[in-house]
């Protein structure tokens, strides 16, 4: 695979550049850090072939095909359903130590209030066929471990997180505004949700009109540097003299986790 991409490489800068030096520029330091970054990604079990993400209703399916050296296999597949922002299940397939495992995991981490959550999680392996009860339960007891250790390294990150109020977001970020209050429209009771879903509408005009008023500052800077004229757009009232608004102040609150630990 990475044969045919660096003769495709090699070929695209021969016929660009007609200079086999340039050639030679771009393919081997390009050769010299992709095998060694394959290498390490092979080792760490960080391989990823297939990612995909479906989403319906309030539910997304994620399917992955990859590998997991950490869970002792060479293949794994796994299918999660995420049921909103509190639950999700994931059915997986692999091989562990030359055996063929089917596990299942259950993650839920429900909200107690802004700053804490209950976390439950559990593991479930089905029998492999051909082995008696006795070595089931070893492949089980092995896997469920390892599995466990995985998913409390997230934990731990979890631990570490502060929340910011107003974080600085570049252009691809995404709507995160919105999807905090979509999240905050999963717990309330369903006769509270419409009145949420209309302040989420206000919420998302208010940014408009923020970022119109943000528009109308830069132009009403570039008017004064320059003492040009300045004008009138989206019903905003530009001028020379403006009045400054404070910049909203970054609240941090530690996140605390409670794990509770279920057979």
């Amino acid at each position: 695979m990475l044969q045919s991409i660096f003769g495709a490489i090699a070929l695209l800068c021969a016929v660009t550049f007609r200079l086999w030096r340039a050639v030679l520029c771009i393919v081997v330091p390009l050769t010299l850090v992709s095998i060694p970054c394959n290498a390490v990604m092979a080792r760490l079990g960080i391989g990823l072939k297939v990612a995909t993400n479906l989403f319906e209703d309030h539910k997304v399916t994620q399917l992955m095909v990859g590998r997991s050296e950490k869970l002792g296999g060479d293949s794994l597949t796994a299918l999660s359903t995420y049921f909103g922002p509190a639950m999700h299940i994931t059915q997986m397939t692999g091989q562990s130590n030359g055996q063929p495992i089917h596990p299942v995991l259950l993650d839920c981490h429900v909200p107690i209030d802004m700053n804490s959550f209950e976390l439950r999680y559990g593991v479930i392996v089905k029998k492999v066929a051909g082995l008696t009860d006795e070595q089931n339960l070893e492949i089980a007891n092995a896997y469920v471990k390892e599995a466990q250790r995985v998913f409390y390294e997230d934990v731990d990150i979890w631990c570490c997180k502060t929340r910011i109020d107003n974080p600085l977001l570049c252009e691809g970020d995404g709507p995160l505004y919105q999807m905090r209050d979509g999240y905050s429209w999963f717990y309330l009771d369903v006769v509270d949700v419409r009145r949420d879903v209309r302040r989420a509408r206000d919420i998302r005009n208010a940014d408009s009109r923020r970022r119109r008023a943000a528009g109308a500052a830069s132009r009403v800077r570039a008017a004064v540097k320059t003492g040009g004229p300045t004008e009138n757009r989206g019903g905003i009232e530009t001028g020379p003299v403006g009045r400054q608004h404070p910049p909203h102040k970054a609240r941090a609150s530690p996140v605390r986790t409670r794990r509770t630990e279920r057979a």
